[in-house]
């Protein structure tokens, strides 16, 4: 069974709320986060060792996804979206993948898709995880992607882009060189060398 790439797409790179004034118990929300994108990534690196085909660890990938898509949203209650502005570019970084992760959770990530659009002008960084938000979105409504930023990893253990989900690979280059991403062919190859450098334990999965 093919499976959608699971690492953060930073390998080659809610409703609208109002944010909520930060109190003495949102201090700790950067370790909170932390805590949970260490979990996180540390079971996508298990899932992307593992052989083409074996789902062994997808029921444990959906509850550990399940459990921290329920601590970010109790997070964003208590204490507003966890933006830079707030805390800081590597919290809010996590937090943005926290979300690409709660694929179980569209209407969740679409709330967050909004947030991000609010900062989306000024930052680069921000552009781009609006693109992968949003092509994981599209993906899962409507089985099509904008930016081309979702590969999938076939039962050979190849990562590659499905020509059924763009327009065109020259219409999704352009809208990648706007907002600062390589063109598909260059990041499919970055994508697959970096799967072999994780299957052969000299790299980690840093990303969706």
């Amino acid at each position: 069974m093919s499976r959608r790439l699971v690492w953060l797409a930073a390998l080659l790179w809610l409703a609208q709320v109002l944010p909520a004034q930060a109190g003495p118990d949102c201090v700790a929300v950067p370790q909170q986060i932390r805590t949970m994108i260490d979990r996180d990534q540390a079971l996508r690196l298990r899932v992307n060792q593992l052989p083409p085909g074996d789902t062994s660890l997808d029921a444990e990938l959906l509850r550990t996804d399940k459990r921290h898509t329920g601590a970010l949203k109790a997070i964003i209650r208590r204490c507003g979206w966890p933006d830079a502005a707030r805390y800081d570019a590597p919290t809010a970084r996590a937090a943005w993948l926290l979300a690409q992760h709660a694929d179980h959770d569209v209407r969740f990530q679409m709330r967050v898709l909004k947030l991000i659009q609010g900062s989306i002008a000024g930052d680069a960084d921000s552009r781009k995880e609006f693109a992968y938000l949003s092509d994981r979105i599209s993906l899962k409504q409507k089985g099509k992607q904008v930016y081309g930023s979702q590969l999938m990893v076939r039962d050979s253990g190849i990562a590659e882009l499905p020509p059924g989900e763009i327009d065109s690979v020259a219409a999704v280059d352009r809208r990648r060189a706007v907002i600062g991403l390589p063109g598909i062919a260059e990041y499919v190859k970055s994508a697959n060398e970096k799967l072999a450098r994780i299957r052969a334990g000299k790299d980690k999965a840093d990303a969706p």
